[in-house]
């Protein structure tokens, strides 16, 4: 982890080679797929695209400027997640990813900004998801 000036701590994203470029349609796609009525929750996916379009997904419930407790990260992730997976571990993946910053001291989160390293977004996505960009 990387700590800045204000006290956060961020995610090294140098172990990755080159971004992944996610696709407005496919990102909608992979969505719609894990949110189907007729299945059971779905299972955190384990490709790398798959796993950031997953991550942008539960992203997208956080406000740019914003700092969150543990409990307000915890509740937002529980009412976006269509995953299995605990929420606890999620929340970690958004903190590793870069996507959530941790505070130090553990007392609040907020959005991160070195995930972008990590994707490369249709500007349709960036443009209709607000993911990315300042609110």
């Amino acid at each position: 982890m990387i700590g800045d000036e204000s006290g956060h701590a961020s995610a090294e994203t140098s172990g990755y080679d080159s971004p992944v470029d996610i696709g407005a349609d496919e990102y909608e796609r992979l969505v719609q797929t894990w949110f189907k009525p007729s299945r059971r929750r779905a299972e955190f996916p384990r490709r790398r695209k798959a796993r950031m379009v997953a991550l942008l997904h539960l992203l997208r419930a956080f406000k740019i400027r914003d700092t969150y407790t543990e409990d307000e990260v915890n509740s937002k992730i529980l009412d976006r997640s269509p995953f299995a997976m605990d929420h606890v571990q999620l929340r970690r993946y958004l903190v590793d990813y870069g996507m959530l910053e941790r505070k130090k001291d553990g007392t609040g989160y907020r959005v991160g900004h070195t995930w972008m390293a990590l994707v490369r977004l249709d500007p349709q996505l960036s443009r209709s998801s607000g993911v990315g960009e300042t609110r």
